[in-house]
């Protein structure tokens, strides 16, 4: 068995039971190396369930993380999500919730990690109290903070990109307040762009937030 088809194993079995304390440490060894996108997730998502808190210096790592946007995002992911340790990372959130400017990546890589920041803003403030998260989501769902990316040379197709990523950031911003105010944004409506915002949005949710925001 390569290295490739043990990580695959490992990650099959960590995702629904206990891995032995040495296929941890050999997972962790293999991330110091800063692997692949795919990899580099597989290994973390490892991490994530067993609950391997010991590697959180290892983790943290990743948070600034110059080798995949993916990456950056399961680390996000596995500290707030996983540990249940978002009051540690506040200020990485805000940071991922506003306009990434990357040109070494796709915009979906950096707009998936964007969207993740947001999600796990919403759900952080369903049980827990930070005015600066809701108050970022309050603005992002209002005047989004988009993207310059002017490294993308035709006009027309860079307009079109950012007027994407308005939509998708404000109705991202939409479903995590939706979260926040205790609201299964699964029952709402699903929209698929900002003209649908403006007509399926619950004008109750964005209230209930601002009403919530005034007393924190």
């Amino acid at each position: 068995m390569n290295e490739q088809e043990r990580l695959a194993d490992i990650h099959k079995r960590a995702l629904v039971e206990k891995i032995s304390p040495d296929e941890l440490d050999w997972v962790a060894s293999e991330l110091q190396k800063c692997p692949s996108d795919l990899s580099c997730i597989q290994m973390l998502m490892i991490l994530a369930r067993q609950e391997a808190k010991q590697y959180r210096s290892l983790v943290e790592r990743f948070l600034e993380y110059q080798g995949g946007w993916f990456c950056v995002a399961e680390a996000l992911g596995t500290l707030c999500r996983w540990w249940k340790d978002t009051h540690l990372y506040v200020d990485y959130l805000l940071r991922y919730m506003g306009a990434i400017e990357d040109e070494s990546y796709s915009l979906v890589d950096v707009s998936y990690t964007r969207m993740v920041a947001i999600h796990l803003a919403g759900e952080y403030l369903r049980f827990h109290k930070e005015p600066r998260l809701l108050n970022r989501l309050i603005e992002l769902y209002e005047d989004p903070d988009l993207p310059k990316w002017e490294f993308i040379k035709d006009l027309d197709y860079r307009v079109s990109e950012i007027q994407m990523e308005r939509g998708s950031v404000r109705g991202d911003a939409y479903l995590a307040l939706a979260d926040a105010v205790g609201q299964d944004y699964r029952t709402l409506p699903r929209i698929t762009d900002e003209a649908e915002l403006e007509s399926k949005a619950d004008p109750q949710i964005i209230i209930r937030a601002k009403e919530r925001l005034k007393i924190e």
